[in-house]
This record gives C-alpha cells, sequence and structure tokens, in this order.
C-alpha cells in the first residue's frame, strides 16, 4: 500500500472514530439529561402525595369539624418538617444550601422567633397528640 493511501486511510479513520466519539457524547449527555429530570420529576411527586395527604386529610377534618384532629395532623406535619429542617442545619453541607433561605422564610428553625405552634415529639419514631 503506498504512503498516501496510508494516510489517507488513517486520517480516514480518525475523522470517523472522532465524529462518532462526539456524537455518542452529544447523545449520552441529553440520554442522561433527560433521565436526571426524569428521575427528579418521580422523587417530586412522591413527596408531593405525601405533602398532598397532609393538606387532605387538616382539609377533611375542618370539613367535618373535627378541629381538634385538624390541629393535631397540622401540628404533626409542622413538626415533621421542622426535624428534617433542623437536620439539615445539623449538617453543613445541606446547612450551607438552605440557611439563607431558612433564615427569611423559617427564622422559628434557626430559633430566631418562637415557633407558634405545639411541637409534638416523635414517640417510638410515631408523632401522636395522644
Amino acid at each position: 500500500m503506498k504512503f498516501k493511501t496510508k494516510m489517507a486511510l488513517i486520517g480516514f479513520l480518525l475523522i470517523t472514530h472522532l465524529t462518532t466519539y462526539i456524537l455518542g457524547s452529544v447523545i449520552n449527555r441529553k440520554l442522561m439529561i433527560n433521565a436526571t429530570v426524569r428521575e427528579f420529576k418521580v422523587a417530586e411527586a412522591k413527596v408531593s402525595i405525601g405533602r398532598y395527604l397532609e393538606f387532605r386529610n387538616i382539609a377533611r377534618y375542618i370539613n367535618t369539624k373535627r378541629y381538634d384532629d385538624a390541629k393535631c395532623a397540622a401540628e404533626s406535619s409542622a413538626s415533621t418538617r421542622y426535624d428534617i429542617l433542623k437536620s439539615c442545619l445539623d449538617d453543613p453541607e445541606c446547612k450551607s444550601v438552605i440557611e439563607q433561605e431558612a433564615k427569611i422564610m423559617t427564622p422559628e428553625v434557626i430559633g430566631k422567633v418562637p415557633l407558634g405552634f405545639t411541637y409534638i415529639k416523635s414517640k417510638l419514631g410515631v408523632k401522636s397528640c395522644e
């Protein structure tokens, strides 16, 4: 095989391999982004189901004039969210992400103002008003 033919073949192989690599990287990146977005949507939906149930139950208690049950459900939910936020604020990595927002929106979690509701402690991992 002549030198020019070998060089042309090498050049052709380099270009086709490089093109395939770049195209594959672009396609894979798009697939990974789509998969990540889908996973975030699923995670958000799962959290939303729980939050929906909390608010739905409170609304049903109010509609049936079961105000003590509504108050209990609201305080139990608020206490659970409070625990989650406090746990995050105890973790330096998590704290650095939410601290500024927490200072503005939930100063009670940082201890700047009183809670404004009755905190319900967990008993054996369950929050109960009884």
